[in-house]
């Protein structure tokens, strides 16, 4: 996986401080089963800056993916399409 560095802001003035402004981000892919269906979606996970070993999802990202579950369990495989690889369930 490639990490993004860290963005740095820097003042203009002698002896300032230097300060994080972005956290770690990664892109990581996460799985939506729902129904006969399952959808594999990139997301992109953000590590806290007070606890970089475990990663966190946005609400926004969270969001999408509640929207993801809702769609693949009334079976609308056209907008799963769109937002990822599609599987769906056969029985043996």
């Amino acid at each position: 996986m490639k990490q993004i560095p860290k963005k740095r802001m820097r003042s203009t003035s002698p002896g300032a401080k230097t300060t994080s402004s972005a956290r770690r981000r990664e892109k990581r892919k996460r799985w939506v089963q729902r129904g006969q269906y399952a959808v594999e979606v990139e997301v992109e996970v953000v590590y806290p800056e007070d606890d970089p070993s475990e990663p966190c999802l946005e609400p926004a990202t969270i969001r999408r993916l509640d929207e993801i579950a809702r769609r693949a369990e009334k079976g609308d495989i056209a907008y799963l399409r769109c937002t990822g690889r599609v599987f769906q369930l056969v029985e043996a």
